[in-house]
């Protein structure tokens, strides 16, 4: 998230603004919201954005927004480890269902290195970023 005044708005009224707090889900000292209360607070959140603006699109789910998370994080080549360590998910998750948007990276990657043979048959990989 690259909006800082979003969380200086939250500090102003938030109770939690210990280093150690949660910025979105604790709602008392070491507790993190279950999930009743966050399915509550983001149905919440839902009508009051529906009656600001009436064209949002209040089909999306918390489990949609996760899953969109993780796919553009992926998308933007960060290491898979530290995406399933911040999701709460497993390695395993990730490369069962996300396997698309991890290829999709791959391809990019090997894509920027060209494969030549010089005169002698050896291989010249080179990067089409470097020439």
């Amino acid at each position: 998230m690259r909006r800082g005044d979003v969380f200086n708005r939250i500090k102003s009224y938030s109770n939690h603004t210990e280093p150690e707090d949660y910025v979105f889900s604790a709602y008392t000292k070491n507790t993190v919201l279950d999930k009743k209360n966050l399915y509550s607070y983001f149905n919440k959140l839902i009508l009051l954005v529906k009656s600001k603006y009436p064209i949002f699109d209040e089909t999306k789910t918390l489990y949609c927004l996760r899953h969109f998370w993780i796919t553009i994080r992926i998308l933007a080549g960060l290491n898979v480890y530290d995406i399933a360590k911040i999701s709460g998910t497993s390695l395993q998750q990730i490369q069962n269902h996300y396997d698309g948007a991890e290829s999709l990276v791959t391809s990019r990657k090997m894509n920027k290195n060209t494969l030549r043979f010089d005169g002698h048959g050896n291989v010249i990989i080179e990067n089409e970023e470097l020439s």
